[in-house]
């Protein structure tokens, strides 16, 4: 193999690994908005069992 060619696989593999690394991060970036959603709803499902059980007392 010539020195070029070996330069060219290496800058093709480096630019595939950044290419790699962007990926990651948008797809950890998702699931950070996923998680905070989540979280989100989850406290709103919280509020509406609260609200829940105090009509049920309320109507007791």
């Amino acid at each position: 193999m010539t020195m070029n060619k070996i330069k060219s696989i290496v800058n093709s593999q480096k630019a595939a690994i950044v290419i790699l690394i962007v990926l990651n991060l948008l797809q950890l970036r998702e699931l950070g908005l996923l998680r905070i959603k989540v979280k989100e709803m989850s406290h709103q499902l919280s509020l509406v069992e609260l609200k829940l059980e105090r009509n049920h007392d309320i109507s007791k």
